[in-house]
């Protein structure tokens, strides 16, 4: 794993575990060295079983007993600060999947708003329409009236013309 990459992911495991980027870069460290020696203590466990099978000594038996414990302990430590790592890690994959998933669901909320909201606009550019298309109705019966109304008004005159006209009336 690339330190780069580790840097914010441990920037982000500060963020939520409260711990400080440092110490999750320290603990980081540690592991990486112990993996890196694993392989020096491996040679080092190999050269002290070559040592007790050629030297029956009682001190060296003890000493190379002694030193294999300690390493099984080392080993037992790295493989607790591996887990603890792993645990963190998992930790912070799954917080950090739960903040997706927020995020992911206001989007989803933001969408189905934005859909009511284009709902309400169309029923009110409908209703606009529907409004405009009976004002143009109203208009164009009002035209008609008025010319009817023209027009009685001149079939009237004409006809109180024609009245006039006539003698005696």
């Amino acid at each position: 794993m690339n330190i780069c990459n580790f840097s914010s992911l441990a920037t982000a495991s500060a963020i939520l575990f409260g711990e400080s980027p440092t110490r999750i870069l320290e603990l980081y460290e540690d592991t990486r060295a112990t993996y890196q020696d694993r392989a020096i203590w491996k040679e080092l466990h190999t050269r002290i079983l070559e040592l007790y099978t050629r030297d029956t000594r009682l001190y060296d038996t003890r000493a190379t007993y002694q030193d294999t414990r300690a390493i099984a302990y080392y080993y037992q430590d790295t493989r607790a600060i591996t887990r603890i790592l792993e645990l963190h890690t998992r930790k912070l994959y799954t917080r950090i999947l739960e903040l997706h998933t927020r995020i992911l669901g206001g989007y989803i909320r933001g969408i189905l708003q934005l859909h009511r909201i284009l709902e309400l606009y169309t029923r009110i550019l409908a209703i606009y329409e529907d409004t405009r298309a009976t004002y143009q109705d109203t208009r164009a019966t009002y035209q008609d009236t008025r010319a009817i109304a023209r027009y009685y008004y001149q079939d009237t005159r004409a006809i109180y013309e024609d009245t006039r006209a006539i003698p005696g009336y």
